[in-house]
């Protein structure tokens, strides 16, 4: 009997109250939705209007209906073994500062480098010797070179974290080829747009597949060229300090000398700019490659 006195009464009517109107009259089964535990409801046999909630017949239709609990599977494996989420893979942005690090103070270095040289070609009649300049820039030579070397292998495997990052059927090349085709002679004229300029491309095509902005490729284009010219300017470099070492050895006139000392000054000016230039857009392209796979990363495009 005490089980029969929970159950509310389907056939009695109520009204209630809503935005100052009265409605109803309702069943307890047609207010189902209609009216929340604070509605005031009356019906006969009531002296006032009341909140639903403190009506027994109707407090019943508030009652939280609990979903079924899901009961995993089992695995064999205990909950508390259950591996969690792993963080963002976060070691593109780290590479990108260690690389913005170590070709910042190459740039440095090599800046002091070169302007010994130059120095030393403006003002060759007071130095017994151009041996002289090539024995104090070297030194920082192979300082710059601790710098600049790791620099260069930190990239070159950000920029493998940037084509592995790709999606296979947006990559028109392989994370392997992308670096390796860069050390073969030559062909890497070619190579160095599809490694620098096609990441940017197809990178930015996988972000625009799930509605994302694309990747600029300004830095990439600009970076391509000055690499090809930059190789070019490393030759001229190198006729360069032959002719001025053969005229310092040989010493057959002043005026031969003078000559070659301001064709080697031009040189490694051309070195100088060139170099600067080229290891600030390595820089930036190193950044955009690390903030590309952090968005590609972030949107789960698989």
């Amino acid at each position: 009997m005490g089980l029969n006195n929970l159950q509310p009464n389907m056939s009695k009517e109520y009204f209630y109250m809503e935005n100052a109107l009265r409605n109803g009259p309702h069943t307890v089964e047609e207010m189902k939705g209609r009216i929340g535990p604070l509605t005031f409801v009356w019906t006969e046999g009531m002296r006032d209007w009341q909140k639903a909630k403190d009506i027994p017949e109707l407090a019943s239709l508030f009652v939280a209906e609990f979903p079924p609990a899901h009961i995993p599977e089992n695995t064999g494996q205990s909950f508390a073994a259950r591996p969690t989420a792993l963080p963002p893979d976060d070691s593109g942005r780290m590479l990108a500062i260690f690389i913005s690090v170590l070709f910042s103070i190459g740039i440095v270095l090599n800046f002091f480098k070169d302007e010994l040289y130059i120095m030393c070609f403006r003002y060759s009649r007071y130095y017994d010797s151009f041996l002289v300049a090539q024995k104090r820039s070297l030194m920082l030579s192979i300082v710059s070179l601790l710098f600049l070397l790791p620099g260069y292998v930190c990239f070159y495997i950000l920029l493998f974290k940037g084509w592995k990052a790709i999606p296979k059927k947006y990559a028109r090349t392989s994370p392997g080829m992308a670096v390796g085709f860069l050390f073969i002679p030559f062909f890497n004229f070619y190579w160095v747009f599809v490694a620098f300029y096609g990441w940017c491309a197809d990178a930015g095509r996988t972000l625009k597949s799930k509605g994302a902005k694309g990747i600029h490729s300004y830095s990439a284009i600009i970076l391509s060229i000055l690499t090809i010219i930059g190789a070019f300017v490393g030759i001229l470099v190198t006729v360069a300090d032959l002719i001025g070492l053969k005229r310092d050895f040989d010493d057959n006139g002043s005026a031969a000398r003078i000559r070659s000392y301001q064709f080697m000054e031009v040189a490694h000016w051309m070195s100088l700019i060139t170099t600067t230039v080229q290891l600030t857009l390595l820089i930036i392209f190193s950044l955009t490659i690390a903030k590309g796979i952090k968005r590609i990363a972030a949107l789960n495009i698989r």
